[in-house]
């Protein structure tokens, strides 16, 4: 450990953690949630169900991007979180199976809130956006989980990847609206196998690797989705206001129900065995499955259902 872990920066981190106690972390704690993997299995979701199919997707490539980064760096540099290096100095409001830097909120806050700020118009919401963003990251320390260079680290790759979303959005779909079919559904498996591929060169693996196998599953799922949208059409979230709030009740029930069945049938079998890629690999495929209903399935049921409709092709 060093002077961040050990010495001034774990006595900062110590004063945070006592900071109003835990009744603010009881405040702080939809920031949590927000943050995490509830967050993305029910926010992503409800944008491309509901609001904004095209707002939705882009949503979905940037943070599912952005925590694929983050999961591989986490698990590349594999450094303590405070309740590990101190745990007599410090009491976590949650623990966590993953390591600390860089932290997974910050990063994410960093890149949805420039997202926002970018987007809106009006002074008082970028102002708004800024604040959410400094309070994702200093939450994170509040609550024990996370060091200060954590948070920093974190915020300084959210810039960094939402600058890059910016710069190679367009450029780089133009590139790939063009290739075949059957070319973007191997390329969208390019996550899932980065995941399963880093989990097998790094001294650590599953269970630790477990959210990098996730992200990495589900993003594969969601742009193998967005192949089958290409073949057979694209979602649209338009529709009377009654439509649009029925779906995501349904939508969610089957997108829960389907990662329960999946937890049954993969998790349940993989804490049982050794740590190796074929954990992995079976971890990976089992969160692509969920991205792929998430994205695909559930709006196919959704038009089945005469609850959406196909967009327009453009």
């Amino acid at each position: 450990m060093n002077g961040w872990e050990n010495g001034w920066g774990l006595e900062f981190l110590v004063f945070m953690n006592n900071f109003g106690g835990r009744p603010l972390d009881l405040i702080l704690e939809p920031l949590h949630w927000l943050g995490g993997e509830y967050g993305y299995t029910v926010l992503l979701p409800l944008v491309f169900w509901s609001v904004d199919a095209v707002l939705g997707r882009r949503l979905y490539l940037l943070i599912m991007g952005s925590a694929l980064v983050n999961g591989g760096l986490k698990a590349w540099w594999a450094r303590p979180r405070p309740y590990q290096a101190a745990p007599s100095r410090i009491i976590p409001a949650h623990t966590e199976s993953s390591f600390g830097i860089p932290s997974g909120h910050s990063q994410g806050g960093m890149v949805l809130g420039l997202f926002l700020i970018r987007g809106s118009r009006r002074v008082w919401l970028k102002i708004l956006y800024a604040a959410l963003i400094l309070a994702m990251g200093l939450s994170r320390m509040v609550m024990g989980v996370h060091f200060l260079q954590d948070v920093l680290v974190g915020w300084a790759l959210g810039a960094l990847v939402f600058m890059a979303f910016i710069r190679w959005e367009a450029p780089l779909g133009k590139r790939l609206i063009s290739l075949p079919l059957g070319m973007l559904a191997l390329l969208s498996l390019i996550p899932g196998l980065a995941a399963v591929a880093v989990d097998g060169v790094l001294p650590v693996a599953y269970p630790v690797t477990k959210n990098l196998l996730a992200v990495g599953g589900a993003y594969s799922g969601m742009l193998l989705g967005m192949t089958a949208e290409r073949r057979y059409g694209a979602h649209s979230a338009d529709g009377p206001i009654w439509k649009r709030i029925l779906r995501f009740p349904v939508g969610i029930c089957l997108l829960l129900g389907t990662d329960r069945l999946l937890s049954l049938m993969f998790h349940g079998q993989t804490d049982d065995w050794t740590a190796s890629m074929g954990v992995a690999a079976v971890y990976t495929i089992r969160y692509l499955l969920v991205g792929l209903v998430g994205f695909w399935i559930v709006p196919m049921i959704f038009r089945w259902m005469k609850l959406s409709r196909l967009a327009p092709k453009s």
